[in-house]
């Protein structure tokens, strides 16, 4: 669910939400493609944290379901294991059609070749993409030596 940009960017949005609707402490958090680091706190033992998660987890769900509906030209002939991640399958044509009446919501996604159909899909980037070279490795020049 949160290999779009947009819809980690909709994640922090409703986390901020929950910490101005429930008071949630926040200490520390970092959202990627693929899964979240959260440090929160209930200071007053209030019980805000399940509430909290309920809501963003919740909301940022909804959202996503509605949005990630496919258009796919011609039923089955084009599904794959592969569709679910694009938001529109089919012909260079349908899929062209398909960005165009999408318009600004759609930018970000580019037409992409997949054997005999085109998808309109976000790139995507590998996670090491955020990292200089110097941090891909455990390497000593990395590490902190102490006696």
């Amino acid at each position: 669910m949160l290999k779009f940009s947009k819809d980690r960017r909709r994640w922090l949005q409703w986390l901020f939400e929950a910490k101005r609707r429930y008071g949630l402490t926040i200490l520390n958090y970092i959202v990627t493609s693929n899964h979240i680091h959260l440090l929160v706190a209930d200071d007053k033992g209030r019980g805000v944290i399940p509430d909290s998660i309920k809501l963003i987890a919740g909301r940022s769900g909804q959202e996503f379901n509605q949005r990630v509906d496919s258009c796919i030209e011609n039923g089955d002939k084009f599904r794959e294991e592969k569709w679910t991640g694009s938001i529109a399958v089919g012909s260079e044509r349908f899929v062209a059609d398909i960005k165009t009446m999408m318009g600004g919501m759609a930018a970000g996604r580019r037409l992409m070749e997949a054997g005999e159909t085109y998808q309109l899909r976000e790139t995507q980037r590998p996670y090491i993409d955020h990292f200089g070279a110097q941090k891909c490795e455990i390497d000593p020049i990395n590490a902190y030596f102490w006696d």
